[in-house]
């Protein structure tokens, strides 16, 4: 939807549904094939103690990354963690009774702003933005996405303890391609609706939406330590990160979870992978998996 769109009082259709509609692909599942079985082979290998016996998915969607089906065969409990409990479920709605048994739906926001908080943002911001009309200034655009753009980053986490209290434990711990997500669908609907405003009505838009991008990348440095610190406090056996790596152009979001998990004295191993992630698109993404070690606890 076009913020023009909103000042001509057309009804609002840009909600958070909307967007997570744009970053869902459909191939994902045929196209994931080879990273799913080398990502599910390495959580396999390293549950092979007799110790081991949950894996806890971290950021799970559509489980289009990791073969749920084949963990079933090798533990006793699945748990999938993810702020979208409507794609947790309509994942599980496919498995066999006996697998599903095993499977338990944890939905959980690992940043601690929810769904329903980034709906009621972007709601609240447009409406508001409707209220100017063609008068709206370059400032007032500034003031109104700062404002509650902030309100809303007050909503984070901000202790590894807080997040522990909410996370299952389990043995063997996945989190892949999470880090870099964290604040997408908030970065998207910043960029598209700056990237709406006409030239005519006022420029220096998209100034302002990279200084709301700023914000984010300073959460994001803050929040992603907190998260890696609480899963290898949650994890019994080993955590397995999995991001997108770049020394050229490192991924934001990613390449802090990197250096967090190397500095952390846990990593065990790391080795690269390539995920075809968008093959229609030849979109693919050099991947850095670190298995970690957790048997001693980190501060």
């Amino acid at each position: 939807m076009s913020l023009a769109s909103v000042l001509k009082g057309k009804k609002q259709v840009m909600i958070l549904e909307d967007i997570k509609q744009k970053f869902k692909l459909i191939n994902a599942y045929e196209d994931w094939k080879d990273y799913r079985q080398l990502l599910t082979d390495l959580v396999i290998k390293a549950g092979c103690g007799e110790s081991s016996k949950s894996v806890t998915v971290v950021g799970a969607g559509y489980c289009n990354d990791i073969d749920i089906k084949r963990l079933c065969r090798h533990f006793e409990r699945i748990r999938l963690v993810d702020c979208d409990p409507e794609s947790m479920t309509a994942f599980s709605n496919k498995l066999a009774d006996s697998d599903a048994e095993k499977v338990e739906l944890l939905p959980l926001s690992l940043t601690g702003i929810e769904e329903q908080d980034i709906s009621e943002f972007f709601e609240d911001t447009l409406l508001t933005l409707k209220r100017f009309g063609k008068n709206l200034t370059c400032d007032d655009f500034e003031e109104v996405l700062m404002s509650k753009l902030d309100r809303l980053l007050d909503k984070t986490i901000t202790s590894k303890e807080e997040l522990i209290k909410r996370l299952p434990e389990g043995d063997i711990v996945l989190c892949n391609g999470v880090c870099s997500q964290l604040f997408s669908v908030i970065s998207f609907f910043i960029r598209s609706i700056a990237g709406s405003i006409p030239e005519a009505l006022f420029t220096g838009a998209a100034d302002v939406a990279e200084r709301a991008e700023q914000k984010l990348k300073s959460k994001n440095d803050k929040v992603i330590p907190l998260i890696c610190r609480a899963l290898f406090k949650t994890a019994g056996d080993c955590v397995i990160f999995g991001n997108e790596y770049s020394k050229e152009k490192p991924v934001e979001g990613a390449q802090r979870c990197i250096e967090t998990v190397r500095n952390s004295g846990h990593v065990l191993k790391e080795t690269e992978a390539v995920w075809h992630f968008n093959r229609k698109e030849n979109v693919n993404y050099n991947m850095l998996l670190q298995i970690c070690d957790v048997g001693s606890s980190m501060d």
